[in-house]
């Protein structure tokens, strides 16, 4: 697909991103920022910084400051969705994620490119970019297959991760890094840097939130839409520095140009939902008798004007894996394979899941419906209901399915075996 064909009669930015961005106060932005001689943060340019020995600021930085001073979560991609989808879809994907330190950062040569690298496991980052990747596929256009003629040579993973999640370098194939300038620089530029950056910015950094970035046209540079921080707080992090809500906190200084971008108005996010509260909703959804769901449906559609409901991911059928562990606690192993259908829908900003049993793709379009419709606050109230008669109708079925159980038991006794006592 070109990318004239992606961005057929869609409005708002070119791209959007999410990025790691350290606070803007920090030492560590400061240095970044000012060897790209731009501000992510503040959408404005900022005096090169002048290294000895590194020839003119700014020569070898042309195509990373359109960037910013940043480390990538998720790579730039296009969309079809607003802004509002996009940041309901990041929201739902922290909330269950803590934050974390990162490993400390050290100068590298990361493909060509001089770069401050994380140096020790990254566990913690990995499992938060597949979180967000799940979470935004469903709104990605399909991958730009010219795009694969200046990627270089790939191997048959990064290949795999370009089809299916439109960038080839992300999970185990990515590397925490944040780029401090272009390819090839000279020797000069990469001996200066090694004694710009201080140990001390580089150490103990928290990465307890992430950036919604978006570029307004082809070749313009990032601005700053806001930051989302991580779900729940660190037992290890400094108390009242991380919010324990996940939320959307607008960019106050983005330039004028980003109120085109919906900076007058925050997203619609889904309320702060306890995970246990939603795997329940999730679960009385998938296991309700789909007559049921439509028929409660179309009764709410009869007393009140919906929003209309967009299939970010059309509904299908397919096989999954089950596995199981000894005890509930044990090393993990396969039980088999099991058919399942899904379906991924936004409403009026609010995104919303379907995962049900069996081949029955309807039954995963009304979980979902209904799944977004609990996490719209104008709708809230009205789905509860329908919960609360879910979980009664399963508790009933739970209880019945015991006293049929209880009628089929056999009770096992021993009788002492040898010689009367007579």
């Amino acid at each position: 697909m070109s990318q004239d064909a992606g961005n057929a009669g869609r409005t708002g930015p070119y791209r959007y991103a999410v990025y790691y961005v350290p606070d803007q106060d920090s030492d560590l932005y400061r240095l970044g920022s000012s060897l790209l001689g731009y501000s992510l943060r503040e959408g404005k340019e900022l005096p090169m910084a002048a290294l000895p020995g590194a020839g003119a600021p700014g020569e070898y930085s042309k195509k990373a400051s359109v960037y910013g001073f940043h480390s990538t979560v998720i790579a730039p991609f296009r969309t079809q969705r607003g802004k509002e989808g996009i940041a309901s879809a990041i929201a739902l994907a922290l909330s269950k994620h803590a934050p974390f330190r990162l490993a400390p950062l050290r100068l590298r040569l990361l493909n060509g490119f001089p770069a401050l690298c994380a140096e020790g496991p990254m566990d913690g980052f990995q499992a938060l970019e597949k979180s967000l990747l799940e979470a935004l596929y469903p709104l990605f256009l399909p991958p730009d297959p010219e795009s694969l003629g200046r990627r270089g040579e790939l191997n048959p993973k990064q290949l795999g991760y370009f089809w299916k999640w439109g960038y080839p370098f992300v999970l185990d194939e990515h590397r925490f890094h944040m780029t401090l300038g272009d390819p090839n620089s000279s020797d000069g530029y990469i001996g200066a840097l090694k004694n710009y950056f201080p140990a001390s910015s580089t150490d103990a950094l928290v990465f307890g939130k992430v950036t919604l970035c978006a570029q307004e046209s082809p070749g313009s540079r990032f601005i700053s839409l806001g930051d989302f921080p991580l779900g729940a707080a660190g037992e290890d992090l400094q108390a009242g520095t991380i919010s324990r809500r996940p939320h959307f906190m607008p960019n106050p200084d983005a330039p004028s140009k980003a109120s085109a971008l919906g900076k007058t108005q925050s997203p619609r996010m889904p309320e702060a939902d306890d995970q246990g509260q939603r795997q329940r909703r999730m679960r009385l959804l998938s296991l309700a008798d789909p007559a049921l769901l439509e028929d409660r449906l179309k009764t709410l559609e009869g007393q009140r004007d919906l929003p209309d409901i967009v299939f970010l991911k059309a509904a299908s059928s397919g096989m999954i894996m089950v596995q199981g562990r000894m005890n509930g606690t044990g090393q993990a192993f396969n039980l088999g394979e099991m058919l399942i259908s899904r379906s991924v829908v936004e409403v009026d900003g609010h995104i919303g899941y379907g995962f049900t049993p069996f081949e029955n793709t309807r039954h995963a379009e009304l979980a979902a419906i209904l799944d977004a419709l609990s996490g719209h606050p104008g709708y809230r109230d009205d789905v509860g209901p329908i919960l609360e008669e879910l979980a009664s109708l399963r508790e009933g079925e739970v209880m019945r399915d015991a006293m049929e159980t209880e009628g089929t038991k056999v009770d096992f006794f021993t009788v002492k075996r040898g010689e009367d006592d007579e």
